[in-house]
């Protein structure tokens, strides 16, 4: 119990640092047009707060970080307009707080609003084309040039979110928040994370494992993308059937972990298990199941229980039973090197488990939905929720650790046996050798050298009278012609 108490200390330690360790560029920005004038003009409203809070938990200390606010580029107003650049450990606090509602150039009115611009803009100048995170705090209307056709401009932006290859990862975190301005008041924002380039993805998801995020923004986020990734997890119940193999979950909460003895002679487990919706805000209304395994020792197709999803809500599961074929000629031997210099411990085998979802059909969850009309009212975002239609197929890749448990006893006994051998050569040494005795032969006194496992005549007027043997002690007199004596002096 102890041992897996430190094992997940150590694992989730390790995702932190494997987050910290690595710097990206992330940008933050704060959306300062007439729209979310009741988030700056109230003076309850915990926005900036917020972006400061965020700004804390999400910065690497290695990271560079900017921050900006942003609305629509008019010429005298450029959006986004950089405060702060450098990293957590400077004043980039009182550059969020300098921020302030924008302004038309030569008018009274306050500026527009385009998202589109705003993550264009910071991935070319901002990021320099390089990898990076855009955190986008906004009250989710986009309207350049002040358009009235938000719907329309929403969904300009969710084909960038969804469309545009660059953009690997998109979480988005809804938060509420009653704030009254002169002119507007609102219920809340929405807190964007979007990845540019494959690198800053697996950052921001080593992120959110981290639960760094979580510290502030502490309900799950809505995954915009990638939607034909990773649509599943498992979380095995059991083995059905044997004492020979365990399943359990790793502390990452996505790996499987199979526990055996090195002496399995169980060439298929079952393995219970139940598969949970990782798509949130998404139901899986209608998919295909298959799966496979690649490892070493591993390239099979896996027969499962269940063959199709059916309306599974996001977070939700279903029971499932997989059929794992056990690599019992990859196991090594209790006799090998290997295993031998792993008495005590244990071996891994890792491998990877597909699970494909085919002809996949998603909606928006009637939940998340209620949740969105409720921060805000009248807004068209949960119908430009639903995913691009062209998506079809995921593949959810589940790493699995095969671990083998190997007993001392072999590496005991190999010790004896050695340790036995030594003993034996150190008594050849000591008593292998010829050594001088002394013998009566007929009363007379003599000499006889004799070495181990050998025997000599003895020989009195010319003429063999007895034997002497020795083995690995004393001599014996073997044999004596009669009316002869011959004797072993001691």
């Amino acid at each position: 119990m102890n041992r897996n108490i430190f094992l997940r200390a150590a694992l989730a330690l390790l995702m932190v640092c494997s987050w910290s360790a690595h710097a990206v560029q992330q940008a933050y920005l704060m959306q300062n047009s007439g729209w979310m004038e009741p988030f700056y003009a109230d003076s309850s409203s915990q926005f900036k707060p917020l972006v400061n809070a965020v700004i804390s938990v999400t910065a690497g200390p290695q990271d560079q970080v900017l921050v900006a606010g942003f609305n629509q580029s008019l010429q005298g107003n450029p959006s986004p307009k950089l405060v702060y650049s450098g990293n957590r450990s400077g004043d980039y606090q009182s550059a969020v707080n300098q921020v302030t509602l924008a302004r038309k150039p030569g008018r009274s009115s306050y500026a527009d609003t385009d998202l589109n611009e705003a993550i264009r803009s910071t991935i070319i100048n901002g990021f320099k084309g390089k990898p990076g995170i855009i955190w986008l705090f906004t009250n989710n209307k986009n309207s350049p040039d002040n358009s009235q056709d938000t719907a329309r401009k929403n969904k300009e932006f969710y084909n960038l979110l969804h469309r545009e290859k660059s953009i690997s990862r998109v979480l988005a975190f809804p938060v509420g928040m009653s704030v009254q301005g002169r002119h507007y008041r609102s219920s809340g924002l929405m807190i964007y994370a979007l990845a540019y380039g494959d690198e800053a993805g697996k950052y921001l998801t080593a992120l959110q494992q981290s639960g760094q995020i979580g510290k502030v923004l502490n309900q799950a986020p809505a995954r915009l993308k990638p939607l034909d990734a990773e649509p599943v997890r498992l979380i095995p119940q059991g083995v059905v059937g044997s004492d020979q193999i365990s399943a359990s979950l790793a502390s990452d909460q996505q790996s499987l972990i199979l526990n055996v003895d090195a002496g399995i002679d169980l060439p298929v487990a079952e393995i219970q298990a139940k598969m949970v919706n990782d798509f949130s805000p998404y139901v899986i209304n209608q998919a295909a199941i298959s799966a496979g395994i690649k490892g070493n020792g591993w390239n099979n197709a896996l027969p499962v229980s269940l063959t199709n999803l059916n309306n599974l809500r996001p977070g939700e599961s279903v029971d499932m039973a997989v059929r794992l074929p056990i690599p019992l000629g990859e196991i090594p031997s209790i006799w090998s090197l290997e295993a031998l210099s792993s008495a005590g411990k244990q071996v891994t085998l890792p491998a990877v488990v597909s699970i494909q979802l085919s002809g996949q059909r998603l909606s928006v969850d009637p939940a998340f939905i209620q949740k969105l009309q409720r921060l805000f009212p009248g807004d068209p975002l949960p119908r430009v929720f639903t995913p691009p239609d062209e998506i079809k197929t995921s593949v959810a890749h589940i790493p699995v650790y095969l671990k083998i448990s190997y007993p001392l006893f072999p590496l005991i006994l190999i010790i004896l046996l050695v340790l036995g051998l030594l003993a034996g050569a150190f008594f050849l040494a000591q008593n292998g050798g010829s050594k001088s005795y002394n013998l009566s032969v007929n009363g007379e006194r003599r000499k006889l050298a004799l070495g181990a496992f050998s025997s000599k005549d003895i020989t009195f007027e010319g003429e063999v009278i007895a034997t002497v043997k020795r083995g690995l002690g004393a001599p014996q007199v073997v044999s004596v012609e009669p009316e002869n004596s011959v004797k072993v002096l001691r």
